[in-house]
């Protein structure tokens, strides 16, 4: 039912374009069926509007770290945990783009934390 969430978010954007969780919902539906670069286009505009939308910011990491971006994943994952440096998620998925990238020592202490 992709098309018909798609042209319902859209609906809805048209009605208040400046409505962050629209846009977040919208790079979900992306996310979602594997669109990356589709999906981190719309987390970004939500970070336009709310610049410290913590969810859209740790969505656009998992985006970069499925697109095989590590280092652009790693980069966003420091900013969230700048936002939330509790978020044993953000260090688990932190601690994993590592292990992908060969920083052993590195995933290590993220996974500790």
């Amino acid at each position: 039912m992709f098309e018909e969430a798609l042209q319902s978010l859209q609906t809805a954007f048209s009605i208040e374009p400046s409505n962050e969780e629209i846009l977040f919902s919208l790079g979900v539906l992306y996310e979602k069926k594997e669109m990356f670069d589709d999906a981190i286009q719309y987390f970004n505009k939500a970070l336009e509007i709310d610049h410290e939308y913590m969810e859209a910011l740790y969505e656009i990491g998992f985006c970069y770290e499925n697109s095989d971006r590590l280092e652009e994943a790693l980069q966003t994952y420091d900013k969230y945990l700048e936002l939330d440096p509790n978020s044993f998620t953000a260090w688990y998925n932190k601690g994993i783009v590592l292990v992908r990238a060969e920083k052993y020592q590195q995933s290590i202490n993220c996974f500790e934390l």
